[in-house]
């Protein structure tokens, strides 16, 4: 998981930032006087990068305590920008403007991430298709008002914070497209960009 959590890390600063803030622990490793941000963020991403080797993390606990660091980044970027003479700021603009492009862009990507559905081969792929397939089939099962099912543990958190509880009568089955249903029962299905998934609601025997 280790290459994972590089990813996520990269994908949350943006590359170009993210190759910034690795820059930024490195130099200031070896001042003299370290500011409390450098423990902070420096510490914590040690720490994800060694558990990581190991298992997957949850991210969400480790994350904020880099992101609120941006303010150091940016100081030390202002101070090696201000220490040259306008003549050499030259490749700090550069790299300062292609940041900015770069967080653009991620920032698009996130808030129309759903459209990358149809461009990858397998949607579970996408790094938010957890979150998407819980509230899409939360939305379809309330149109057709369901608020109780069973379905895997794992799933079924997921759904009770969309209000949908466990239930001792109902169940969730997955169909594929060759498998036959039963025409009395309700079918669920699931959209995410150009796949589908069909699910039957079934009653405990």
């Amino acid at each position: 998981y280790f290459l994972d959590t590089l990813g996520i890390f990269a994908a949350c600063f943006s590359p170009l930032v993210f190759v910034y803030f690795f820059y930024t622990i490195y130099r200031l490793t070896f001042q003299k006087y370290k500011n409390l941000l450098w423990f902070l963020m420096s510490v914590t991403f040690v720490f994800c990068l060694l558990l990581s080797l190991r298992q997957k993390l949850f991210l969400d606990d480790f994350l904020p305590f880099c992101v609120i660091c941006t303010p150091l980044l940016i100081k030390t970027l202002m101070q090696s920008y201000r220490v040259r003479l306008p003549v050499f700021r030259l490749r700090y603009k550069i790299f300062i403007e292609c940041s900015i492009i770069f967080l653009i862009f991620c920032y698009f990507l996130i808030v129309a991430n759903q459209l990358l559905y149809y461009f990858i081969n397998n949607p579970n792929r996408h790094f938010a298709n957890n979150y998407h397939f819980a509230k899409e089939l939360a939305l379809e099962l309330k149109k057709q008002d369901v608020l109780e099912l069973a379905t895997a543990p794992s799933l079924q958190k997921r759904l009770r914070f969309y209000g949908i509880k466990n239930s001792n009568k109902f169940y969730l089955k997955a169909l594929k497209q060759a498998d036959k249903h039963d025409m009395d029962k309700k079918i669920v299905k699931v959209k995410l960009g150009k796949y589908e998934k069909v699910y039957q609601i079934l009653n405990y025997d």
